[in-house]
């Protein structure tokens, strides 16, 4: 498994390749279970998350502040 984190320069400029090929490296360090574990707990959590949203249609009311 890949190890350390990834330095980016906090100024900007064109980082999405440097990111894109960290991650890549990440993923193919990790096993084909992590993988497949990881992309479960990815599924349950967007679904949680999707199903929270239809819960609660409604907005919440505003507060005004004196």
């Amino acid at each position: 498994m890949t190890s350390g984190i990834l330095k980016l320069d906090p100024a900007g400029g064109s980082t999405e390749d440097v990111e894109r090929e960290f991650d890549l490296a990440y993923y193919r360090s990790l096993s084909t279970a992590d993988r497949f574990r990881m992309i479960i707990e990815r599924s349950i959590l967007l679904r949680r998350v999707a199903v929270a949203g239809e819960a609660s249609r409604t907005s919440p009311a505003l507060t005004k502040r004196r």
